[in-house]
């Protein structure tokens, strides 16, 4: 990410010349160290869309059907798909992945709610 990389920089630059690097870059640059929460789905994606695909209930054009049927089916030694899991707008695959998300946000409860605070009182 490039806000990894910036931090990266900006603590290679204090660790180098001192404190006064970061506020001489901020000062001139408006680049400053920030907070990073890392959150990645407990589910891969490409394996939930393989797994709620069903072309029978799918309402899309003939060629969207045939696109994403091909895709699925390139899928079956994998189980996963990633391109599917962009492009598969599916009421079945967002709610899903809607549902993971929540899920995963709610396991993140405590991490989340230190995240913002810190970040309010920053």
């Amino acid at each position: 990410l490039v806000a990894d990389r910036i931090n990266s920089i900006i603590d290679w630059g204090v660790e180098t010349y001192g404190p006064e690097f970061a506020q001489q870059l901020k000062r001139d640059m408006g680049l400053e160290n920030i907070e990073i929460l890392h959150m990645r789905p407990s589910v891969d994606l490409g394996k939930l869309a393989v797994e709620m695909y069903d072309a029978s209930k799918l309402e899309a054009s003939r060629q969207v059907r045939w696109l994403l049927s091909k895709l699925h089916d390139q899928a079956e030694d994998s189980g996963e798909s990633d391109l599917l899991s962009h492009i598969l707008f599916d009421h079945a695959y967002t709610k899903a992945a809607e549902d993971l998300g929540f899920s995963d946000a709610q396991k993140m409860e405590d991490q989340l709610l230190e995240f913002f605070d810190d970040q309010a009182s920053s």
